[in-house]
């Protein structure tokens, strides 16, 4: 038998059990039913061209300063120039970055001691950045045909 303590208890448990379930169950069936969020990154490159980027900043500045039509042109001229230079400054700065990486990499190559089959391996991981640089930076590097010494293939 029961003694008189646990008697006057187990209901009282039961019931907070039976929320405790409760409330399981409904958290896991609002939970399956969502589509999780989409993931988000902490560097967004944007995929705006310096054009795009201007004509969504004069739009937004014709609607939150009702510009007259003049105003709207000039807005759009100046912001069209400055986007330009500024998506270009971007490239360059991405450009340099980029360098700086393939640089560690023949650093890392020369300064450590490393196996045959690590050094292989720093080597593939160069080979695919400096790819990468070429690919990605190629209207950057038909305007500075002298871009780096860093792009060759045999510096590793």
């Amino acid at each position: 038998m029961l003694s008189p303590a646990v008697q006057r208890s187990l209901p009282l448990v039961l019931s907070l059990s039976t929320l405790f379930a409760a409330g399981l169950a409904l958290g896991y069936r609002l939970g399956s039913t969502r589509q999780p969020a989409p993931p988000t990154t902490t560097r967004q490159e944007s995929s705006h061209s310096a054009d795009e980027w201007a004509s969504h900043a004069s739009l937004a500045l014709e609607r939150d300063l009702s510009l007259s039509p003049s105003q709207s042109s000039l807005v759009r001229s100046h912001l069209t120039t400055v986007s330009r230079g500024i998506f270009l400054e971007r490239d360059r700065a991405l450009f340099q970055i980029h360098l700086r990486l393939l640089e560690a990499h023949d650093i890392l190559s020369k300064d450590l001691t490393l196996a045959d089959s690590q050094r292989s391996r720093l080597k593939a991981s160069r080979e695919k950045l400096r790819a990468l640089i070429t690919e990605k930076f190629a209207p950057l590097l038909k305007d500075l045909p002298d871009a780096s010494p860093l792009l060759k293939s045999d510096n590793v």
